[in-house]
C-alpha cells in the first residue's frame, strides 16, 4: 500500500492497540491535521493530509506509541499550514510539539538573512539535517518519523520533476538510507536504497532485476532440491524450519560487484536461502545438519550470532557446495533474529514475548551508541560539516573492536589504532604512541578490522602528530579524531607554535634528503611574508610539512635518472589497458583469450614459444602449472598511462625485529614501488636498511618514507635523490 486513504478508518483500525484514551488524542491529531491542511493538495493530485496519514499508519505498524502516531499526523502542519509549536504542544503536549519541532525543516530567520545573507538551496538542506541530528539526540522519534517521512516521498517520487527527483534520491542514499541502517531497521533502509537507486541510475537497476530474475529460473532447481532435503533433514531431527529465498537489494549487489568482472554480469550466479528456526541453538544445530549433506566451502563461514554485526545483524553464514557442483549460499537465524534484523530499534515498541530481555538491551545500547557518535560531531559550527562528519563517522558501515576489558568500541570501516584510541578518550589519543592489536605492535595508521582486540600505549610527554592530519597516510579515518588534533594544535601559543614549526620543516627536508633547502625559499613559494610565518602556520597544523615536501621535490624532480615503465595492451574489445614490470621486454604483449583478464584480475604474463608474451589470470586453465621461473613474468595493471619512474636511495635505520625487513618489502609492493636492490648491514643489534627503489611521482616518495617509519622499531628514515 503506497497511500492510506483519507476517511483514516484503515488507520484507525489499526491503532486499536492503544489505550482508550491515547486513541482519543490520536483522533483529535487526525482532526487537527485535516482541519489545518484543508483542501491542500500534493504533486500527484492527492489530499496532502493522506501524506501525514500515511507516515503514521506506517509507523502504527510497529505498535508506536500515542506521541509518535500524533507527531506523524503532525510533522508537517508547522511547515506547511498556520499552526505553530507552541499551538501543539497547549492542544497535546510539549513532548508531541518537539517531536514536530525536530521533523519540520530549518527557516532562516529575518534577522539572519540581514546579517549572513541568505542561504543557498545546499546550506539549507544542511542545516536542516543538523537540526534534525541534534534534535535526535533529544528523542529517537523524531528521525523514526523522518525516515518513514522519507520512505513514502520515495515510493510517490515519481510525481515529482527530474531534478527534485535526483536531489531527493541522493540525499536518501547518502544520509536516510544509512541512519536506516544503523537503527538497524533493514526492512526500510533495503527498500529506500532500492527506490532511490532506480531514480539515479534507472538502467542498471532494470538490468540488475533483469539478472536477478534470469538467476532465479536458473537456480530453481537446485533451490527446490534443497528446500526439499535440508527440510526432510531438519525434520527428522525434530527441527521445524521455514526455507526460503533470500531477498537481494539491488543496490547492495551495485555497491558490491566485481570490478573485474565485466560490466554487463552484474549479479553471481550463488543461490541464497534464509533458514529460519525457533531459537538460537537450533541455528547451530541446523547447519550442522547442513553440512552433514553438502561440504561447506572453507574460508565461508560467519557467525553473526555469537557476535552480531554493528547493525545488530544475527545469522550463521555458510557456503556450501552442492551436488551439481554449483555453489549455495545459507543463512541460518530464528524468527526473533529476522524480525530483529527487520526492524531494529523499532522492537523497542513490539510485544514483550517477541524478543528476548537480552535483545531488548541491545536495541537500547544500539540507539545510545548511535545518538553518542552523533553528538561528538554535532558541536562544528559549519553545518555542512557536520553532515559530512556525520556521514563519514556514524553512517559508514561499522566495524566492532575490543578494548583488552572486552568492552566493544564501534567504528566506521578503515579506522586505525589512533581512531580507536580517540574513540576512547581523546587524552588517550593525544598521548597515544603504541598500539597493540590482536597481541602484536601495530602501526597506529595499520586499518582495523572487525573483532580486533586493540590496547593502546599512551604517555604524559606525547602528544599529537602532524602527520596525522595527512590524508595521504592514513593514520585518522574519523572526522572526530582529526577535528580534535586540529583544534589542539591551533590553541598552541605564537611562540611554540612558531620553535615546533621550525623543527618539524628541518625534520622533513632532511627526510626527503634536501636538510640545507632555503626555508626562505620555501616561505616565498607558499605566499608566506617571512620564515617566521611559515613556522607558525606549520605548528598551527594550518600547513603540513608533508605538502611542502612534496612540492619542494616536484621543482627537483626533473633531475634524477629516470626510465619509463609499462607496455600497452588491446583486449579483443578494443580497450587499452597498460601492464607494469614490461618496458625491458621488445616482444608485444597480448592478452589471453580463454581467460580474458579484466584490470582487477591477479595475472602473470607467460613466454610461449617464439617468445610470444601472453597475459593470464592465475587460475587460467591455459596457464601451464610447470612453467619455469624464466617463463614467468610478475605483471601487474597500471594506471591510463604508461609513466616513468625515478630512482632513490634510502636509508632506513632499525631495531632488528622478526618481520620488519619482509613489513618493508610487503609495504613497497602494496604501494607498487619497484625494488632495484636492498642491503642490509648490521651492528650491535641495530640494522641499516639500505633501499635502491623506482618512485613514480613527489606524493609517493613522501608517503612511503612516512610510512616506512611510521613502522614499529623504525629510528630513522633518510631519502637521498640519485643524479
Amino acid at each position: 500500500m503506497i497511500t492510506v486513504p483519507a476517511d483514516g478508518k484503515l488507520f484507525f483500525e489499526r491503532i486499536r492497540y492503544l489505550g482508550e484514551e491515547d486513541q482519543a488524542r490520536v483522533y483529535d491529531a487526525f482532526d487537527y491535521a485535516c482541519q489545518m491542511h484543508g483542501n491542500e493538495l500534493r504533486k500527484d493530485g492527492t489530499p496532502f493530509f493522506t501524506h501525514p496519514l500515511t507516515v503514521a499508519y506506517y509507523l502504527a505498524e510497529y505498535n508506536v506509541d500515542a506521541d509518535s502516531l500524533i507527531a506523524a499526523l503532525l510533522h508537517d502542519t508547522a511547515e506547511d499550514t498556520a499552526a505553530s509549536v507552541p499551538d501543539i504542544a497547549n492542544r497535546f503536549g510539549w513532548e508531541a510539539a518537539q517531536i514536530v519541532d525536530g521533523v519540520t525543516k530549518f527557516e532562516q530567520s529575518a534577522e539572519d538573512i540581514q546579517n549572513n545573507g541568505r542561504l543557498d538551496a545546499k546550506e539549507k538542506s544542511a542545516e536542516t539535517h543538523k537540526k534534525l541530528f541534534r534534535y535526535m539526540i533529544r528523542d529517537v522519534r523524531v528521525v523514526l518519523i523522518k525516515l518513514f517521512d522519507r520512505l513514502h516521498n520515495m515510493r510517490t517520487i515519481r510525481s515529482m520533476k527530474l531534478s527534485s527527483q535526483v536531489r531527493s534520491a541522493t540525499e536518501t542514499i547518502e544520509v536516510y538510507a544509512p541512519l536506516a541502517n544503523r537503527l538497524a531497521i533493514y526492512r526500510l533502509k533495503n527498500e529506500l536504497e532500492s527506490l532511490a537507486f532506480s531514480v539515479l541510475s534507472p538502467q542498471i537497476y532494470t538490468e540488475i532485476n533483469r539478472q536477478l530474475i534470469a538467476r532465479e529460473a536458473e537456480q530453481r532447481q537446485i533451490v527446490a532440491d534443497v528446500i526439499e532435503r535440508l527440510g526432510a533433514r531438519l525434520a527428522e531431527v525434530g527441527i521445524e524450519a521455514t526455507i526460503c529465498r533470500s531477498p537481494r537489494n539491488v543496490y547492495t549487489i551495485y555497491k558490491n560487484r566485481d570490478p573485474a568482472r565485466r560490466h554487463k554480469q552484474l549479479v553471481d550466479n550463488v543461490p541464497r536461502l534464509v533458514i529460519s528456526v525457533t531459537d538460537r541453538l537450533e541455528c547451530y544445530t541446523a547447519l550442522g545438519v547442513a553440512h552433514s549433506i553438502w561440504k561447506p566451502q572453507p574460508k565461508d563461514f560467519d557467525d553473526y550470532v555469537a557476535r552480531p554485526r554493528a547493525n545488530m545483524y544475527r545469522a550463521l553464514h555458510t557456503t556450501v557446495l552442492h551436488d551439481s557442483g554449483e555453489l549455495v549460499k545459507m543463512r541460518f537465524r530464528s524468527q526473533a533474529m529476522s524480525v530483529l534484523s527487520d526492524i531494529g530499534v523499532l522492537g523497542r515498541w513490539a510485544a514483550q514475548e517477541d524478543f528476548s530481555a537480552e535483545m531488548r538491551q541491545e536495541i537500547n545500547e544500539q540507539v545510545n551508541s548511535l545518538l553518542e557518535g552523533i553528538g561528538s560531531n554535532i558541536d562544528e559550527d559549519d553545518s555542512q560539516s557536520v553532515v559530512e562528519d556525520i556521514r563519514n563517522d556514524v553512517l559508514a558501515n561499522q566495524i566492532t573492536t575490543i578494548t583488552p576489558r572486552g568492552d566493544s568500541i564501534e567504528l566506521p570501516t578503515g579506522a586505525t589504532p589512533l581512531d580507536f584510541a580517540y574513540k576512547v578518550h581523546t587524552n588517550i589519543g593525544d598521548s597515544c604512541h603504541r598500539a597493540v592489536v590482536n597481541g602484536e605492535l601495530r602501526s597506529l595508521n595499520t586499518p582495523l578490522v572487525d573483532g580486533d582486540r586493540v590496547q593502546i600505549y599512551h604517555g604524559k610527554d606525547r602528544h599529537p602528530q602532524h602527520i596525522w592530519l595527512d590524508d595521504d597516510l592514513g593514520f585518522l579515518a574519523t572526522s572526530y579524531a582529526r577535528n580534535h588534533v586540529r583544534r589542539w594544535f591551533r590553541r598552541l601559543r605564537g611562540g611554540e607554535a612558531l620553535q615546533q614549526g621550525h623543527e618539524l620543516l628541518s625534520e622533513e627536508l632532511a627526510l626527503i634528503g634536501l636538510s640545507d633547502y632555503d626555508h626562505l625559499e620555501i616561505a616565498t613559494v607558499l605566499g608566506k611574508e617571512s620564515e617566521a610565518d611559515l613556522y607558525r602556520s606549520i605548528g598551527h597544523a594550518e600547513t603540513l610539512t608533508t605538502e611542502i615536501a612534496r612540492r619542494v621535490l616536484t621543482r627537483i624532480w626533473e633531475n634524477g635518472r629516470r626510465r619509463l615503465v609499462g607496455a600497452e595492451v588491446v583486449s579483443d574489445e578494443g580497450e587499452k589497458y597498460i601492464i607494469l614490470n614490461t618496458s625491458h621486454l621488445a616482444e608485444p604483449l597480448h592478452l589471453c583469450r580463454n581467460c580474458n583478464p579484466h584490470p582487477g584480475n591477479d595475472i602473470r604474463g607467460y613466454i610461449r614459444p617464439g617468445k610470444r608474451i601472453v597475459v593470464h589470470t592465475l587460475d587460467c586453465s591455459r596457464l601451464p602449472a610447470d612453467t619455469q621461473a624464466y617463463q614467468l613474468l610478475h605483471v601487474r595493471w597500471g594506471q591510463d598511462s604508461i609513466g616513468e619512474v625515478r630512482e632513490v636511495c634510502v636509508k632506513i635505520e632499525v631495531y632488528d625485529r622478526p618481520d620488519l625487513i619482509f613489513e618493508i618489502s610487503s609495504l613497497l609492493h602494496r604501494e607498487t614501488i619497484n625494488i632495484r636492490s636492498m642491503e642490509t648491514p648490521s651492528l650491535a643489534g641495530e640494522i641499516r636498511v639500505d633501499l635502491c627503489i623506482e618512485v613514480g611521482s613527489p606524493k609517493q616518495l613522501v608517503n612511503i618514507l612516512h610510512r616506512i617509519k611510521s613502522l614499529v622499531n623504525v629510528r630513522s628514515v633518510r631519502s637521498i635523490p640519485k643524479e
